[in-house]
């Protein structure tokens, strides 16, 4: 599974040390308030709770985003 960005799961757990490094620059980025546009980019999911699927109350959302 690939994310908006394409960078896939796997390639942030084989970072080892580099976690360290990428956790401060989203660190930086949120304290800061200056997170790149593309982190901001997200897609929102319709999931289906129980009940009639032709009500919107019987669905709860979820915004999927890119990780940094």
């Amino acid at each position: 599974m690939k994310s908006i960005d394409e960078i896939r799961p796997e390639t942030f757990k084989a970072l080892n040390k580099g976690v360290l490094w990428l956790t401060l620059v989203c660190h930086v980025a949120w304290c800061s308030g200056g997170a790149d546009k593309d982190w901001q980019i997200g897609v929102i999911i319709p999931v289906h709770k129980k009940g009639d699927r032709s009500e919107c109350t019987n669905y709860r959302s979820i915004f999927l985003l890119s990780l940094p």
